[in-house]
C-alpha cells in the first residue's frame, strides 16, 4: 500500500471523527486539500497529513491517527509567518517529515508548505490555488501581499511539477522558465453527485447562499445589499452566509445591523465542512459575489447539487469555471442592482435555470470526480 503526504491549510474538523477531543481545533480551512485527502484514502492510499494551525501555542505538537489517516499538526505564526519568511513553519514541517516513510508529496500552497516541499527528496508536485500577481493587484500593493508574491516566485523558479486548478493561476513565470504543469481541478466527494436539487423548495420559501470570508475580496457588502433589494420584492427570500467573519455577532453582522441590511438574513458563521454540505442542501441560489476566485470549491459543489448559481463575470477564474455562462449566470457583482436582476432571471425563468444546472452538474461530474483526480496526479508525478 503507498503513502502520500499531502501538505496545506485543512479545516481539521472534516478529517477527525466528532467524538474525539481535536474537535476543539479546527485549523486554517481548505475544502480542497480535505478533498484531495478524502480522494486517495478512498481509493485504498495511506495518507499522512501536515497542517499548522494558529489555535497552537509555538512548538507545541500534535498528532492523530485513524485507520489509514495520520495529521500531524503544529503551531503557524501570524501571517503565514511570512514576516520570519516562514523560517519556524518550514523548521517544523520538516521535523514532521523525518519521523515517517512515503512515496510521494502534494505541496499546496500557501507558501510554509511549498517552501519547505522544496527541501524533501522525494517525488513531489506543487498545487498552485490562486494567482498571486493579481491578489497583489487587488490588495493594492499591500506589503503582506508582496512577500507572498515574492516568495510565490522562488518557488516558482526553484520548484518543478506544478499543477494549476485553473488555467488562471498558470503564472507567466511558469511559462516562461518551461516548468513541468499542468492544469487539475479540484476534486470533490462523492456524496455531491448522489443529492442534488432539481427544483426550487416547495414551500415558496427561497433560500440564498453565500459561502466565503469576511474581506473586501469576497465582497459580501455588495451581497448584503443585493439581498435588501431582493426582499423588498420577493418577501419569501431568506440569506444565509457562511464562513469567516459571517457569524453573528461578527464583522458581517455587525456591518449589516449598522446598515439596516440584516433582516431575514442569517449569520451562520464558520462551520465544518459537512455542516455546510447540509445547508447547501437546503439553499435554492448560490451568490457568490467574490471579486476574485480562482477555482472556487463552493461553485463546484453548487454544480454537482444542481443549485443555480450567480457570480462575477470578472472574477478571475470564476467565469471559466462556469463555461462563460453555461453553467451559472454571470454579472457584475461590484453592481448590487446586477445581482437583484440575475436574481429574478434566475428565478423567474426556470426552463432555463435547469437547462442551465444541467450543464454545469454534468461539467462538475466529469472533471471533479475524486477518481480522476487521484489518476491524474499519478499520471503527472510518474
Amino acid at each position: 500500500m503507498k503513502t502520500v503526504l499531502i501538505l496545506g491549510p485543512v479545516f481539521i474538523q472534516d478529517l477527525v471523527p466528532t467524538k474525539t477531543n481535536f474537535m476543539q481545533l479546527k485549523g486554517m480551512g481548505g475544502t480542497p486539500i480535505v478533498n484531495q485527502v478524502l480522494s486517495f484514502l478512498d481509493l485504498g492510499y495511506k495518507v499522512k497529513v501536515i497542517t499548522l494551525t494558529p489555535e497552537l501555542n509555538k512548538g507545541q505538537k500534535v498528532i492523530y491517527e485513524y485507520d489509514n489517516l495520520t495529521l500531524f499538526i503544529s503551531h503557524v505564526g501570524k501571517g503565514h509567518g511570512i514576516k520570519k519568511f516562514c523560517f519556524n513553519e518550514i523548521r517544523t514541517i520538516l521535523s514532521f517529515v523525518k519521523t515517517f516513510q512515503f512515496d510521494f508529496v502534494i505541496s499546496n500552497f500557501t507558501v510554509e508548505y511549498s517552501l519547505a516541499t522544496l527541501f524533501i527528496k522525494k517525488k513531489k508536485c506543487f498545487v498552485i490555488h490562486d494567482n498571486p500577481f493579481n491578489i497583489l493587484k487587488l490588495e493594492k500593493y499591500h506589503p503582506y501581499w508582496l512577500i507572498r508574491f515574492i516568495i510565490s516566485n522562488f518557488i516558482y523558479i526553484f520548484g518543478n511539477n506544478f499543477i494549476v486548478v485553473t488555467e488562471y493561476v498558470n503564472s507567466s513565470i511558469l511559462k516562461i522558465l518551461r516548468k513541468k504543469t499542468t492544469e487539475i481541478d479540484n476534486p470533490l466527494s462523492k456524496k455531491y453527485f448522489m443529492d442534488n436539487k432539481n427544483n426550487f423548495s416547495e414551500n415558496n420559501k427561497i433560500v440564498i447562499i453565500s459561502v466565503l470570508n469576511w474581506s473586501e475580496l469576497k465582497n459580501v457588502k455588495n451581497g448584503l445589499l443585493a439581498f435588501s433589494l431582493i426582499r423588498k420584492e420577493f418577501e419569501n427570500t431568506f440569506y444565509k452566509l457562511i464562513g469567516r467573519g459571517l457569524g453573528q455577532g461578527e464583522e458581517a453582522s455587525n456591518w449589516a445591523k449598522k446598515n439596516g441590511l440584516d433582516f431575514a438574513v442569517n449569520f451562520i458563521g464558520l462551520i465544518p465542512n459537512e455542516n455546510v454540505y447540509k445547508e447547501l442542501l437546503t439553499a435554492d441560489i448560490l451568490l457568490h459575489p467574490s471579486l476574485e476566485e480562482a477555482s472556487s470549491m463552493i461553485i463546484s459543489e453548487a454544480l454537482a447539487l444542481k443549485i443555480p448559481i450567480i457570480a462575477g463575470n470578472k472574477s478571475g477564474g470564476v467565469p471559466s469555471q462556469l463555461a462563460w455562462g453555461k453553467a451559472g449566470l454571470l454579472v457584475d457583482v461590484s453592481n448590487p442592482t446586477a445581482i437583484y436582476n440575475a436574481f429574478k432571471s434566475v428565478y423567474l425563468n426556470e426552463k432555463d435555470s435547469k437547462i442551465m444546472i444541467e450543464f454545469g452538474f454534468n461539467k462538475a461530474k466529469q472533471t471533479c470526480s475524486p477518481s480522476n483526480f487521484v489518476a491524474q496526479v499519478l499520471e503527472f508525478i510518474a
